[in-house]
């Protein structure tokens, strides 16, 4: 039987070092599944991966002690997704805010924010006691290097809107923690269960 269900992006798939990894190596003890995918969005957690998550639940989610959450990362970053957040041309802008086109990012939040409510809400027709772990992310540097070589998933898209370079680790910065915020306003809803 697992005891811990773990649910999300590359944090828990990467193929070199992950979240999963440093878990069971800490926690021998413990049994972890994992479902999910690399490059995988919250927002998929409904749609695309929904039969895979089901059944995962199915199958783990009444005896597991503890259900892990990573997603939002992919649902911002990369080139289609990140420009969506922006205005097209931030060259002139001297705040972060600025830099965002009008209702972003709070429409996008609140979209994996309610990823996070849906999945959450059918973990607990399985498990109303175990604890929901939500992981968050670091505060990324724009380089657009990556471990296999050049990434294009934040300093690309802010090269083409012309976000100026002092406000680029910021304006991620601020992404991560409206995240978090989020995440914290969701952990009181007494609908959650206990996160």
């Amino acid at each position: 039987n697992a005891s811990i269900l773990m649910l999300g992006d590359s944090w828990f798939w990467y193929p070199i070092d992950n979240l999963a990894v440093e878990i069971a190596s800490a926690l021998p003890e413990h049994t972890l599944v994992a479902i999910g995918y690399n490059g995988a969005d919250a927002t998929q957690w409904s749609e695309k991966y929904r039969k895979d998550i089901d059944f995962g639940f199915k199958m783990y989610g009444r005896d597991v002690r503890a259900l892990m959450l990573s997603g939002g990362g992919n649902d911002i970053v990369g080139m289609s997704d990140f420009l969506r957040l922006l205005q097209d041309n931030c060259s002139k802008a001297k705040t972060i805010d600025e830099c965002f086109r009008e209702g972003q990012p709070d429409a996008i939040i609140a979209k994996i924010i309610g990823a996070y409510r849906e999945v959450i809400l059918r973990f607990r027709a399985y498990n109303a006691t175990a604890p929901v772990l939500m992981h968050n992310y670091d505060y990324a540097w724009p380089t657009g290097k990556g471990v296999f070589g050049p990434s294009d998933w934040l300093k690309a898209p802010m090269d083409r809107a012309k976000v100026p370079k002092e406000l680029r680790r910021a304006l991620f910065a601020e992404l991560i923690d409206r995240l978090r915020a989020a995440q914290l306003a969701l952990k009181k809803d007494k609908a959650m269960g206990p996160i």
